[in-house]
């Protein structure tokens, strides 16, 4: 089961800066022999997140191991309904990974190319970016 907060942070709320660059680090296989990488820029919320990668498990049947490599680290805000403008930030409603482009997002291994293809396929349909399937040669 991934984490879905950190466990605790410098500041309870931050600012929302995100840069639209190609990503530099965390853009190639490093621990499966699968992957899917994004395509584009996004935010990506803790729930989607848990959401794909239950689709992927649910998928690969306890065969294989599933690597996250993204961790939903900046809180997003929000006011409560019918507030009026003003009077501070809102609280933090939920935890969000910003994605730069080329950010390998999962990892599989130890499971055969259409199976791993397969469900990693189902886990993109659960996240709000465009991703694609890659894999390592050996």
């Amino acid at each position: 089961m991934c984490k879905k907060t950190p466990s605790r942070t410098k500041y309870k709320k931050t600012q929302n800066n995100f840069s639209y660059k190609i990503a530099s680090k965390c853009n190639s296989i490093e621990f499966g022999s699968y992957a899917l990488q994004s395509i584009d820029y996004g935010l990506i919320k803790s729930s989607s997140l848990e959401s794909a990668r239950i689709a992927i498990n649910h998928k690969l049947k306890r065969s294989g191991t599933i690597i996250c490599r993204i961790f939903p680290h900046t809180p997003i805000t929000k006011k409560a309904a019918e507030t009026r403008m003003g009077k501070g930030k809102g609280e933090v409603d939920s935890y969000a990974c910003f994605i730069k482009k080329g950010t390998v997002i999962f990892e599989i291994k130890d499971v055969p190319f259409n199976l791993a293809k397969e469900a990693l396929s189902l886990g993109e349909r659960k996240l709000n970016v465009k991703c694609k399937f890659i894999y390592k040669m050996y």
